[in-house]
């Protein structure tokens, strides 16, 4: 992962954001091939360039206040950006990604609020906040998710790999191995293992290891992005940026195509649920929440949403919506010494 790729103003070095967030600086010498950290903070940098003559550098901080709200489900076809509602989750950093624990009891987010990122828990109302992890600025998460125990989440990060955190002690540990680039887990239905996709062997494809540790062993053939079991533990897939959503045979690998216009990006953008798959659809431009019925296996229009890489997360009771809002985006242009 590369972003904002800028020489310093000697022309010797390349600087550049290590992950996404840009909020770390590195500094690759040309000449030695050699990559060292010059700059890490909790607020997001971009558009930095070298001052001439000056080891110093200048750059664009980002200071976002993002909240999570909550909307009915049968509230209408409305943008979810121009609904009017209180924030579920609020503060004056940026609170985003709600997901929630198996039975409903916990609402989890990642909040930078502390300074640095890190994934906190409420009540399902939001209240009575509680820091997680304990990451100290040291991993950037990527998605997570919980067991259905409602004990343990696992998270991948912008290092490539996959972490499995006690939320009992605040403890993280790694799972994944060394150099495999993993990405996006979810936890099988008991708990035991851990799915993700990896583009270990030249193609991106589903794995699955022992939430207890061990060696991976590939699930599909086919190619596979994201995945997901269902309650009776079939297997959804989705593939590299490519619409559609998979069911796949575990004993064949047989697979067959459920949703056609089903996007597929990086973040958490579709969930399952005994009744059907909640999904963004833009076949007309802007991207749109659909419910995909099991049993009508009909799509149904439920809310417009702000764009494509919107992420989603539906309540226990399937009654609401939770998602992320920008509330206010500021930015300051600063000098890097």
């Amino acid at each position: 992962w590369f972003f904002d790729v800028t020489w310093t103003a000697d022309n010797k070095s390349i600087v550049y954001a290590p992950e996404p967030s840009q909020r770390k600086l590195e500094t690759l010498n040309t000449e030695t091939g050699k990559a060292s950290i010059i700059f890490s903070q909790s607020k997001g940098l971009f558009s930095y360039r070298g001052v001439q003559n000056k080891q110093q550098m200048i750059a664009t901080e980002r200071s976002w206040d993002t909240n999570i709200y909550r909307v009915p489900l049968g509230s209408g076809i409305n943008s979810l950006y121009n609904t009017k509602t209180d924030a579920l989750v609020s503060s004056t950093r940026s609170d985003w990604q709600p997901r929630v624990t198996p039975n409903g009891d916990i609402l989890t987010f990642l909040s930078d609020r502390t300074g640095e990122q890190e994934i906190w828990a409420s009540d399902p109302e939001g209240r009575n906040a509680r820091q997680l992890s304990h990451l100290n600025g040291d991993l950037q998460i990527h998605v997570f998710d919980w067991d259905s125990a409602g004990e343990l989440i696992t998270f991948d990060a912008y290092d490539d790999r996959i972490y499995v955190l006690d939320t009992t002690s605040g403890t993280h540990r790694v799972l994944s191995p060394v150099g495999m680039m993993a990405r996006n887990p979810s936890f099988s239905n008991d708990g035991k293992s851990v799915i993700f996709t990896s583009d270990h062997n030249g193609e991106w494809q589903i794995w699955r290891i022992p939430t207890a540790g061990g060696t991976p062993d590939q699930v599909t053939q086919k190619g596979g992005f994201s995945a997901r079991y269902n309650e009776n533990g079939d297997l959804y897939v989705t593939k590299y940026y490519k619409d559609g959503l998979w069911q796949v045979d575990p004993k064949t690998g047989d697979e067959t195509l459920v949703i056609p216009h089903m996007i597929t990006g990086p973040m958490q953008q579709w969930t399952l649920r005994r009744e059907g798959v909640y999904y963004l659809n833009n076949q007309i431009g802007r991207a749109q929440i659909f419910f995909y019925d099991w049993q009508t296996q009909e799509p149904e229009l439920l809310h417009d949403m702000p764009h494509v890489g919107f992420t989603f997360e539906l309540s226990a009771n399937g009654k609401d919506i939770l998602f992320t809002r920008d509330d206010s985006r500021a930015s300051d242009i600063v000098l890097l010494k």
